[in-house]
């Protein structure tokens, strides 16, 4: 089965964005089908300096982020996806109500 049966041709909304962490930063693009975030690629470019000056890292690399968790979810069009990540027993399991005493 193809993600585009699907979800459908067109469905891929591309965001553009900066993504910072750990004192380093450039500019990303995010990918979504459906609405969730299936991954995305930060291009690392800055560390951030003791002032706050943007400093051009020596190496420069491609952070990806693919969210393998995601494409069951895509795959099998459902409304999470734990169920198929985690089986429908475990999905079951996270889903029942809590019951707690004090």
């Amino acid at each position: 089965m193809c993600i585009r049966d699907r979800h459908g041709p067109g469905e891929v909304t591309f965001v553009e964005d900066v993504w910072a962490g750990g004192g380093n930063l450039g500019p990303s693009i995010e990918y979504f089908i459906g609405g969730l975030e299936v991954g995305n690629m930060v291009f690392m470019k800055y560390k951030v300096g003791d002032n706050g000056e943007l400093v051009d890292l020596p190496i420069k690399v491609i952070d990806v982020g693919i969210g393998l968790e995601r494409i069951p979810w895509l795959m099998n069009g459902g409304v999470t996806s734990y169920k198929y990540t985690f089986g429908a027993v475990s999905y079951t399991h996270l889903t029942l109500p809590t019951i707690c005493s004090v």
